[in-house]
């Protein structure tokens, strides 16, 4: 749902509005921020003429979620955030295309926002006790975008610790399937928050008039927040693939003390099967010239296995 508020830094008093009286209010020396869901059917592109956007920050209204660059653009900055929540095995990703003059922020979406949605919640406090300017709300929109990123870098944590533990006690190979979704979940979680602590840098570093330069070192450290949960992403990405690693490594173990033992069998037998057939050749009948001779045919084959266990024993293959 689109809202807008316009602020006074002055008197610190805020004023919710309709988002089509923003340039009213913009012209009686209010800073206002339009939060604009494209799904209600705004047009952004007069919006932003109307705020005071030249035709080139208009031009990007046409697809805001596919443009995700940081821009600096005459008298402004255009830039794109993005969210990713993740939640009961669910990665959901939001974009956000946001504008930025000396008289307005605009961010819009097509559908709900989490971050945007508890930026709109807290922020009051934080603009009554220490706004100045408009910088602020920068550092209210980062700041909830980290927010968003480190709940659902503990819910990733969870569900690796989970993984890792049923890896280890795999009975089935569906636990593989659920490693290489959840992989491909960290790379795009991963991509999302480096993208995200690369668009804060550039606000944090780069000089810009619409940019206080008394919230560039609050951005600046949000950015390497935002970073550090890319990194702990990475940290993840390996703590699975060693778990499949050491899953692997126990299989593989497994398998070849199965085929160690096979190979055991077999060759204790293979002489045993040699004299078998040297005995069950028809050419003589040995019990016809010595009754004895089954008894020392049985007690031929126990001293071969006899002496072959030894000797495996011996060469500690046992």
């Amino acid at each position: 749902m689109s809202f807008a508020v316009a602020f006074d830094f002055q008197s610190r008093e805020e004023t919710a509005i309709p988002p089509a009286e923003a340039a009213a209010w913009i012209a009686r020396g209010r800073f206002c921020w339009l939060d604009l869901d494209l799904d209600d059917g705004d047009d952004l592109r007069a919006i932003l003429i109307g705020l005071g956007f030249d035709g080139a920050a208009a031009a990007k209204a046409a697809a805001p979620e596919e443009e995700t660059a940081y821009e600096v653009l005459p008298g402004a900055l255009c830039f794109g955030l993005s969210e990713a929540s993740y939640e009961n095995g669910t990665l959901r990703t939001a974009a956000v295309r946001v504008w930025l003059n000396e008289r307005a922020l605009v961010t819009a979406h097509r559908g709900p926002v989490e971050f945007l949605r508890r930026m709109a919640e807290t922020y009051r406090e934080d603009f009554v006790r220490f706004s100045r300017s408009h910088g602020f709300l920068l550092y209210e929109l980062g700041d909830s975008l980290l927010e968003i990123h480190r709940r659902s870098r503990r819910r990733f944590a969870v569900e690796v610790e989970r993984l890792h533990e049923n890896l280890l006690a795999a009975s089935d190979d569906q636990v593989f399937s659920r490693v290489a979704a959840l992989t491909r979940r960290l790379l795009q979680f991963r991509k999302i928050a480096l993208d995200g602590a690369e668009t804060l840098h550039e606000l944090a570093t780069r000089k810009s008039p619409v940019v206080p330069e008394s919230t560039q070192p609050h951005l600046r450290a949000t950015a390497d927040a935002v970073q550090r949960i890319g990194e702990d992403l990475t940290v993840h990405r390996d703590t699975l693939n060693d778990a499949v690693n050491l899953y692997l490594s126990a299989v593989s173990h497994h398998t070849n003390r199965i085929v160690k033992r096979l190979t055991i069998v077999g060759t204790i037998f293979m002489p045993l099967t040699f004299l078998c057939g040297v005995y069950g050749m028809n050419m003589f009948i040995p019990e016809a010239e010595w009754k004895w001779i089954y008894l020392v045919f049985w007690l031929v084959c126990l001293a071969t296995v006899v002496i072959l266990l030894g000797l495996m024993r011996r060469w500690k293959w046992l």
